[in-house]
């Protein structure tokens, strides 16, 4: 719900301001922030100390999400921009991908490290860890069951310290680009072409 509120803010203020930079810039330095935030998060931390987290990580999030297609279209003649939406919805998608797969692997890499070698002896290998064992823990006795809940906290704790290296080269990148200016005017020619030719295919053809 926050990321979606800002999303329309940060919209505005691309639209009124005619400028994307200090958008991005906000956006990623509140990403960084709530990342490090989250990364003080422990298995015996009260919900009452992380509940406003998230509010941070939607604020940077939405704002980065809305703010990085202008960059794209920027510097590009009004009639490529649906070549160039397309190519960044490609790229935003397989950056996903790319997301989940590092995630994976460093909350994998960090829980064969953490847990007790007899707990997880228990998992046959090549079984990803951190799925067979959620179900497990609450059946757990003491102080096993706290022993791996604190493993959980430290490995995902990593995961934000990844994020904020990540997020800090975003802010690094966007330090470095150009405030070029958008455009206002709009593709008069758009769907024309493709309408001759429908014409064309419609025309009755003569026999003799």
């Amino acid at each position: 719900f926050a990321m979606g509120g800002f999303l329309g803010v940060t919209g505005a203020t691309i639209a009124i301001s005619k400028a994307y930079r200090p958008q991005l810039w906000f956006g990623w330095v509140c990403f960084i922030i709530a990342m490090g935030a989250l990364s003080t998060v422990r298995a015996d931390t009260p919900v009452s100390h992380a509940i406003g987290i998230p509010v941070l990580l939607g604020l940077g999030g939405g704002i980065i999400y809305s703010s990085t297609y202008f960059p794209v279209l920027a510097p590009l003649p009004v009639s490529q921009n649906a070549h160039a939406l397309a190519l960044f919805a490609f790229f935003r998608s397989f950056a996903g991908v790319w997301a989940v797969t590092i995630g994976t692997a460093v909350l994998q890499t960090q829980l064969s490290h953490r847990l007790p070698q007899d707990f997880v002896e228990h998992f046959p290998g090549g079984v990803a860890i951190a799925y067979s064992a959620i179900p497990v823990i609450p059946t757990l006795e003491e102080p096993l069951r706290d022993q791996i809940r604190e493993a959980f906290a430290d490995s995902i704790r990593v995961i934000w310290l990844v994020m904020v290296g990540i997020a800090g080269l975003g802010l690094i990148s966007s330090l470095f680009m150009k405030g070029l200016p958008l455009h206002t005017q709009v593709d008069e020619s758009w769907g024309v072409s493709e309408e001759k030719n429908e014409h064309k295919l419609e025309l009755p053809t003569h026999t003799k």
